[in-house]
This record gives C-alpha cells, sequence and structure tokens, in this order.
C-alpha cells in the first residue's frame, strides 16, 4: 500500500509527453552537443515545402548566374538536355532529393555520392 501512495505522489513529477516534445525537450537541453541554434524551430511540412522551393530557385539561380559553373552547366545540358535546365526540372530533381535524404535518413553525403553514381551512369 506504501509503494502505491508514493506513485501516486510522484504523478504530478512524471515527465509526460508526446514523443515529439520529449525529443524536443533533449534537443534544447543538448543543443551545443548535437551543433544546432538553441532557438531552432520546428518547421511544419507545408513551411517546409515553401522554404524548399524558395532555397531551390535560389540555389538553381545561382548556379546558372556563376560564371565559375559554366562548364559545369555545359555539362548538364549536354547529358540532360537543354529542356532540363530550362524547364526547371532540375528544381523538381533538388525537392525529390530532398525528400529522399529525409524518407531514408541518409545523410547529405550518401545522397551526394548516390546522386554522382547517376549522373556518371547517365554520362556513359
Amino acid at each position: 500500500m506504501e509503494t502505491l501512495r508514493q506513485i501516486k505522489e510522484d504523478i504530478p513529477l512524471a515527465n509526460i509527453s508526446t514523443f515529439h516534445s520529449f525529443c524536443d525537450t533533449i534537443v534544447k537541453e543538448y543543443y551545443h552537443i548535437i551543433g544546432i541554434e538553441p532557438m531552432y524551430q520546428i518547421v511544419e511540412e507545408v513551411d517546409t515545402l515553401t522554404i524548399l522551393n524558395r532555397i531551390s530557385k535560389e540555389v538553381f539561380n545561382e548556379f546558372v548566374n556563376d560564371s565559375n559553373n559554366s562548364e559545369r552547366f555545359k555539362v548538364v545540358a549536354e547529358v540532360l538536355g537543354v529542356d532540363y535546365l530550362s524547364s526547371k526540372k532540375i528544381m523538381e530533381d533538388v525537392k525529390a532529393l530532398y525528400k529522399d535524404i529525409k524518407t531514408k535518413g541518409d545523410s547529405i553525403e550518401e545522397a551526394k555520392i548516390s546522386q554522382e553514381t547517376t549522373l556518371k551512369g547517365l554520362m556513359n
């Protein structure tokens, strides 16, 4: 009976939360070990797509406008065709790559290697 009484008294002290809330608490406590900003925010899926669209456009425009990428641009155009670049299909592929990384849990390095392998296969 004493054990039950103790459990009842300790219930208000229990950390009861959703899985996401529990993880959020851990991340906020150990942000410095993980290497993220202490004031990070969890982004909703709808917001993620909006941000991803904006970033993919920015990256595409940077790539196209950077004169250091002219040779890379030519290779991409030769391998995948000018229509691929002009239709901005490349931006759709960037978003698909992001979704693959998110779904599979690959690191960015693993995804990069996978994409380089795919491109090399297309070039041969």
